[in-house]
């Protein structure tokens, strides 16, 4: 079973890592962040935070990348979706094609994290902030 000081080292670990940076500029993903604000309470340290590609460390602001992901289907029902994770990545990456298995590797590899998720823990926004530094971990070698 995947204990909880073992899911706090993980989250320790990939948070310390450098974070990608895809092919979203920050005014649109301070848009998209925008339209969580009112259902996640997100604060303007939030919203700047997820524009500059970096996981807020708040509630209101994993929140918000709960939402985010909600709106994109990388998250349906309370569960990560690969295969939306996966397209998501392709659609953002779109001049990049020889991304495509470090893509599908990524979305592979956080589904795996997910999975060892406790089911309780399953859809929240601490899962958000998982699978976000999850994503960003499995392609920090990209060169973008």
């Amino acid at each position: 079973m995947f204990s909880l000081n073992t899911f706090t080292f993980v989250i320790c670990v990939l948070w310390n890592q450098n974070f990608i940076k895809a092919d979203l500029p920050p005014e649109k993903l301070f848009v998209e962040a925008l339209k969580c604000r009112e259902e996640s309470l997100a604060t303007r340290d939030d919203l700047h935070s997820i524009a500059l590609r970096v996981p807020p460390e708040t509630m209101s602001g994993k929140c918000t990348l709960l939402c985010m992901m909600t709106n994109h289907g990388l998250v349906e029902n309370g569960r990560y979706n690969q295969e939306n994770t996966y397209q998501f990545l392709k659609k953002h990456f779109p001049e990049r094609p020889m991304m495509v298995r470090d893509m599908e590797e990524a979305a592979k590899n956080c589904q795996y994290i997910s999975d060892k998720v406790p089911e309780d823990y399953q859809g929240t926004c601490e899962h958000a902030y998982i699978l976000a530094v999850c994503i960003q971990e499995n392609l920090k070698g990209v060169k973008m």
